[in-house]
């Protein structure tokens, strides 16, 4: 066996085990140990240690019995034996699927297969769900297929993804899936695609709904529903030509997204539209507003140029 990086501090595991008073300490350590090894490029090592933890009949300490399972795979992984270490996070998914590790397991699997193959990769989706429809993965598997059809741009893809999405939708709810405002948003894309606007503005609305202000920078709020508001805005001025509707919209969103750095461009676009709509008054307080909150912007520069949205 090689003597590695982590020489020094397995000596020190080792001297912790004859120690130990427990018998979980001693599996953690032993877990640090075989970590260590794999680290250092000594599979055969990591993987003797673990076999010899991992139980033929299962430890009573379900997380524990998917996170041995687990480092073994990403052993075999580093190894190079890939069709093994892939099938055994497969298993591992099937197995401890409510597991944190279980959970891990597909992550590193959709990676991989998707890279491999998109298509095989939907497929693949479609049989894991199948299996495992009742547990807290089943929403990821109809997302990932969906999300393949949809990157697809057809006729057909988008009917495929659509179908996806909004089972998705019916099935779980915003608090009971974290893919939940993903299939709406990505649903509100295809119904853009398939020219069905009033229905994009419909799925848009329902994601707005389930928003709870938050005041943190960089937070999901200000990444997000942002963009949702926003284009609700655009899809009536550009798509619906419904520019009062629109104007209204773009007033709206200043008001919501008070951190947002969208707001001037929500002035601009409010004037905008009011003056599609042939109301210049009030297009014009849209762009006193921008020039007075936001002297510096670009767009502050095309009102003093007196330019126009096309």
């Amino acid at each position: 066996m090689e003597k590695g990086a982590g020489s020094s501090a397995r000596d020190a595991f080792a001297a912790l085990e004859a120690s130990a008073e427990y018998p979980a300490d001693v599996i953690q350590l032993r877990i640090r140990t075989a970590e260590s090894h794999r680290r250092d490029g000594n599979y055969d090592e990591a993987a003797r240690i673990l076999d010899a933890l991992i139980r033929p009949r299962g430890n009573d300490d379900v997380e524990l019995e998917a996170k041995l399972i687990y480092l073994r795979a990403r052993v075999d992984l580093d190894w190079g034996k890939v069709a093994r270490g892939e099938k055994r996070l497969e298993q591992l998914m099937q197995r401890f699927a409510s597991t944190t590790y279980g959970l891990r397991a597909f992550q590193i699997l959709r990676t991989r297969y998707r890279k491999r193959d998109k298509e095989n990769f939907a497929v693949w989706c479609s049989q894991q769900f199948k299996q495992l429809k009742s547990s807290p993965l089943a929403d990821n598997f109809l997302y990932e297929a969906g999300r393949v059809f949809f990157e697809r741009k057809t006729v057909v893809g988008d009917r495929k993804a659509a179908h996806l999405f909004h089972r998705i939708r019916t099935q779980w709810k915003f608090e009971t899936s974290p893919l939940w405002d993903d299939a709406t948003w990505d649903l509100s894309l295809v119904r853009h695609r398939q020219g069905q606007y009033v229905d994009e503005i419909a799925l848009l609305h329902d994601l707005l709904s389930t928003r709870e202000p938050t005041w943190l920078l960089g937070s999901y709020d200000i990444k997000n529903y942002k963009h949702a508001a926003f284009r609700i805005g655009m899809v009536y001025y550009e798509d619906l030509k419904q520019y009062v509707e629109a104007a209204k919209q773009f007033n709206a969103f200043p008001k919501l997204f008070k951190h947002s750095t969208y707001r001037d461009d929500a002035m601009w676009w409010e004037g905008n539209a009011w003056l599609r709509a042939e109301q210049p008054h009030k297009a014009q307080r849209a762009f006193q507003r921008l020039l007075k909150e936001y002297p510096n912007s670009q767009l502050a520069k095309q009102i003093q140029e007196q330019k126009q949205a096309p």
